[in-house]
């Protein structure tokens, strides 16, 4: 859990119709919520912010606490299950599951009954098949409460490039496992959420994410409405558990020595746990090699991270000014992926660095580099145009975090010369 300082609070926003207009400008009033069931005399329920939430799912801040997740889709309301009805239930073309739970901070529940609730109804999903889901969302509800009566792949358009048979299985396999992102979404939180380390360490088996998220609502003198979430804190999945499965459900025991997973295991988003699954089954070794060099960049304090999308993935860095820079990426048949290097340099007008960059990094790689019309497409190549396999550049781990650290010096200092001084 990272928790966040509960001692620093956002002011209400300032809204400016335009600047030579200054003494038009005002606070914006913040929706009041209520714990009563019905919206009255200016004030919102928990089930009025199901419904926006329902009707506007990206209101969420769900990528930045799993970024690749994909495109969430609101599929159902007061969704049933064994342990109660679940607030709201997204789902990506992916099969990716997303379960948030309402709960207004001032009303007197705890916050760690509140989260219990929702990991109870996590729980309790990992024992369904895809058909269970499927009925529980049928007989959900939809924005307007009235039953959605659909079935899931009509609600999620299955359709094109992806395969019906792929998203069953992979809606299965992620409530089998209980991976599921859970979010507890409110108007407000009170409790130190630190003291929800140790609670969440029950779970250790089940590899969801779990987020507390603050939605600040206010009206705008439009009378639009402006969401404003924040990110109060998250989990990270650490295996550190001994996993059985059984009756196509999970259960999680707890290691009783776990000095030594604690020293090694490093944590991971659930996207990214989802992609390390994928790879192993394409290339246990790349798999193997490219844990070995995010541990290692850690132990270097590389600050380098993995962005995982639904068929690869990319190492990136962010710099002191806040650019994200790609450093090359996988892809589930095994290659390097190193097109998309030239990116954020050529906007900062320092292409020159990552030509170089991708020149250094074709050399460890045995390769060369491809110079395309675009000088922003440069790419690390193999025989012409075939990219290099990932064992490639994994197996010397040590010479490309030399070549990244490098890289970072040089970009760090470029961004440095060109901020103006305060």
């Amino acid at each position: 859990m990272t928790p966040t300082n509960r001692k620093l609070q956002h002011a209400d926003p300032f809204w400016i119709p335009s600047l030579d207009q200054a003494m038009q400008g005002k606070p914006l009033e913040r929706l009041v919520f209520s714990p009563d069931s019905e919206v009255t005399e200016g004030k919102y329920s928990e089930a009025w912010l199901q419904s926006l939430l329902h009707l506007f799912p990206n209101s969420l801040p769900i990528h930045e606490l799993e970024s690749g997740i994909g495109s969430v889709i609101a599929v159902g309301r007061e969704v049933p299950t064994p342990s109660g009805p679940i607030d709201n239930i997204f789902v990506t073309p992916d099969g990716n599951i997303v379960l948030v739970e309402c709960k207004l901070w001032r009303n007197p529940e705890s916050r760690r009954k509140v989260i219990s609730q929702i990991i109870d109804y996590a729980q309790s999903m990992s024992k369904w098949r895809f058909e269970d889901f499927d009925r529980a969302i049928r007989k959900s509800l939809d924005a307007d409460g009235k039953v959605v009566g659909k079935p899931l792949t009509e609600l999620v358009g299955i359709a094109g490039d992806v395969d019906e048979a792929e998203f069953v299985d992979a809606i299965q396999k992620n409530l089998r496992m209980g991976r599921i992102l859970l979010l507890v979404v409110g108007d407000g939180i009170r409790e130190d959420t630190e003291s929800l380390a140790n609670f969440l360490q029950m779970h250790a088996g089940f590899h969801f994410t779990l987020g507390l998220i603050e939605v600040a609502i206010f009206h705008a003198p439009d009378h639009s409405l402006i969401v404003h979430p924040r990110i109060l804190a998250r989990t990270l999945n650490i295996e550190r558990a001994v996993v059985k499965l059984a009756s196509d459900s999970i259960v999680a025991e707890p290691v009783i020595n776990k000095t030594v997973m604690e020293q090694t295991a490093r944590p991971m988003s659930m996207t990214e746990e989802i992609f390390f699954g994928k790879l192993e089954s394409a290339s246990h070794d790349a798999a193997r090699e490219l844990r070995r060099l995010l541990n290692l960049a850690d132990e270097k304090e590389l600050r380098i991270f993995l962005s995982p999308a639904t068929k690869s993935a990319a190492l990136k860095w962010e710099s002191v000014d806040g650019k994200v820079f790609n450093l090359g990426g996988f892809n589930l048949d095994g290659n390097l992926t190193t097109y998309s290097v030239g990116w954020v340099p050529s906007e900062i007008g320092k292409l020159e660095l990552a030509h170089e960059y991708l020149g250094k990094l074709s050399s460890i790689a045995g390769g060369s580099v491809r110079k395309t019309k675009d000088p922003t497409q440069w790419c690390v190549v193999k025989n012409g145009t075939t990219p290099p396999k990932a064992m490639d550049v994994l197996s010397k781990t040590e010479a490309w975090l030399d070549l990244i650290s490098e890289y970072q010096a040089k970009l760090n200092n470029t961004n440095s010369e060109n901020t103006p001084p305060i």
